[in-house]
């Protein structure tokens, strides 16, 4: 047998990777929805100054998606990564101050925004003909914005604690009713631009009534838990951490689009900003689709990390890599080659956007291939905490895009913002390419510190090779213990004419001990229930003590037995009890379940 071969982790990765691609993008669809369907249904509906509206009042948008990122992905990403390491005695609390701090954060800037609307819908470069538009919009989105920050954080926080589908329902839920409302209420109430903004915000609430449901699974990581923060749990700032590269990018991309409808209404007026609105959506559009890809990244990564597996990490890269050009090249191609097909849509009849749009989407779409590779190279290195280079490359993005938008309205107005686009999109991968070490691994296997690598489907024979393996790169000691712990159970607990995708792996840690993995797809742990309350304290030992066997037996059986031990097994006994007083207990098999990944996992000291 090959001591290295990735064969069936990459195969676990992909199968793992495409169960959480599916659901989060379309949960992502379906929660960023609501302002593409409010622009068809408005511009058909009410007409261009109306649709222009939608332009003005984006930027709000992102403002809170910059909430709903750095709280929702924050604490999903700390989830898993607690998770992974075997720390679930953490992960309620995350879960809970995350809550709370999307709550309070959405009610106070909501506050705000009701307050100085006049004056921020001016800054937005609202114009006559659309003030009153806008005005009626971005009120009742106010009004009801803290849903949608639960909403869309709390997709993320479910697909990291091994929920996706309801994350996606949630997601449906929410699109189907708003689009409902949108329909009756513009096109057959013709009750105007409020309802809607009434539809998105009373979709949302209805999307945060599906996740409730959530809470009823008793394997679940997220819980509401106000215990103390103690000295050994992650600060606060390691929590949120994770989000920052995704809520930064979301706070210069309110800038961006704030310089974006200046440069728009001085050069075109209304007219510009309602192309604005159908280049917005087509952003709309492919940034769910870049998401839903490179985001999946980061619980598969993040959950690598915490055990320590570098091997794996990079293999998580190299596949979202693989899957994200996959997807968008074709879609990139589509918007490129057929860009009348996309405008058709919105019913646009000003000259003016009908003659600049078609080159307006082709520039923006093919920076778009460009931001999905960025976007997977940012999502590693959020994951395996070098979040700093990520935050920086946004910050070149932006303010590269920033000027040379300004630079560019001095030649073209109307084509500025989305040359500037694609300008910064460029020398953003650049400066991760240079300064990010981020292509490690995207071309072929690393096997540094990888011991052993291989997999099958497991039956007693393939795990008796393992076996054999094993005791190649482990002291016999701690052979032993990886076969009394988790491949002889495992072995004998596989039902007949079951044998499940798995991988088998070996590797030395950052802290220099040896790690032993076993990974296999199904939704049954065939360990059995874990006794947390048991499993720390039992000295594993070669002879049962009377604690074991009172576990074994009953206190009943075991108050009517006696322990008779040979002079040599007593004499290994006092050993071993005095061998775990000085070194503690032998190492146990500590398990967890990502999506139907199961994972047992035995680190030798």
């Amino acid at each position: 047998m090959e001591r290295i071969n990735p064969e069936f982790e990459i195969r676990l990765i992909d199968k793992s990777y495409m169960k959480y691609i599916l659901p989060a993008t379309l949960s992502l669809f379906f929660t960023q929805v609501a302002p593409i369907v409010d622009a068809l249904c408005i511009s058909l509906g009410l007409g261009e100054e109306a649709l222009s509206a939608i332009t003005v009042v984006s930027p709000i948008y992102y403002f809170f998606n910059v909430i709903a990122l750095l709280t929702g992905v924050g604490a999903g990403v700390s989830i898993a990564k607690e998770g992974g390491a075997g720390h679930r005695d953490r992960t309620g609390k995350i879960f809970t101050r995350a809550l709370m701090l999307a709550v309070i954060l959405s009610i106070v800037v909501s506050i705000l925004g009701l307050i100085f609307m006049d004056p921020l819908l001016r800054v937005l470069s609202a114009t006559p003909e659309n003030m009153t538009y806008s005005k009626n919009y971005l009120r009742v989105m106010l009004i009801g914005f803290v849903f949608y920050v639960l909403n869309m954080g709390g997709a993320y926080v479910l697909t990291d604690d091994n929920n996706p589908n309801l994350a996606m329902a949630g997601g449906i839920v929410a699109s189907v009713i708003n689009i409902i409302i949108d329909v009756v209420g513009i096109f057959v109430l013709k009750w105007g631009i409020w309802i809607a903004a009434f539809g998105t915000v009373f979709g949302m609430f209805c999307s945060c009534l599906v996740y409730m449901i959530h809470f009823r699974r008793k394997e679940r990581l997220c819980r509401i838990d106000f215990s103390p923060w103690t000295a050994d749990d992650p600060r606060m700032w390691d929590v949120f951490r994770p989000g920052v590269p995704l809520a930064l990018m979301n706070l210069l991309l309110v800038v961006q689009m704030v310089v974006t409808n200046m440069v728009l209404e001085d050069g075109a007026g209304t007219a510009g900003l309602s192309s604005a609105a159908v280049i917005e959506n087509l952003e709309l559009i492919t940034t769910i689709i870049t998401a839903g890809i490179t985001e999946s990244v980061m619980p598969l990564a993040a959950a690598y990390f915490g055990e320590g597996n570098k091997s794996c990490v990079l293999l998580v890269k190299r596949t979202a890599l693989r899957l994200g050009l996959g997807i968008m090249v074709p879609l990139v191609s589509f918007f490129v080659i057929w860009p009348q097909a996309y405008i058709g849509l919105y019913g646009i009849k000003s000259q003016l956007a009908l003659e600049t749009l078609p080159t307006s989407i082709r520039i923006v779409a093919a920076g778009y291939l460009l931001m999905v590779v960025s976007e997977v190279f940012q999502n590693y290195l959020t994951s395996v905490e070098r979040e700093k280079i990520a935050n920086i490359s946004f910050f070149v993005q932006s303010i590269v895009q920033i000027i040379a938008m300004l630079v560019l309205a001095r030649w073209t107005q109307i084509y500025a913002p989305w040359l500037a686009f694609f300008l910064g999109l460029a020398l953003q991968l650049l400066y991760l390419l240079v300064f990010g070490d981020v292509l490690e691994g995207c071309f072929k296997f690393c096997q540094e510190k990888t011991l052993l690598m291989t997999g099958g489907h497991a039956n007693a024979e393939v795990v008796k090779d393992w076996m054999a393996s094993a005791a190649s790169v482990l002291s016999e000691d701690q052979a032993n213990i990886l076969d009394r712990e988790m491949l002889s159970p495992f072995a004998g607990n596989l039902p007949e004419g079951k044998s499940p995708m798995s991988s088998f792996t070996i590797f030395t840690a950052e802290d220099g001990n040896k790690v032993a993995v076993l990974r296999y797809d199904s939704k049954t742990d065939y360990l059995g229930e874990e006794d947390e309350e048991d499993s720390p304290q039992e000295i594993r030992g070669k002879a049962a003590t009377g604690n074991d066997l009172m576990r074994d037996t009953g206190p009943a059986e075991a108050n009517e037995s006696v322990i008779v031990l040979e002079p040599s097994a007593a004499n290994d006994l006092v050993e071993t009890q005095e061998q775990a007083a000085v070194n503690g207990p032998d190492p146990v098999c500590k398990r967890s379940e990502f999506n139907t990944m199961r994972r047992w996992m035995i680190s030798f000291s």
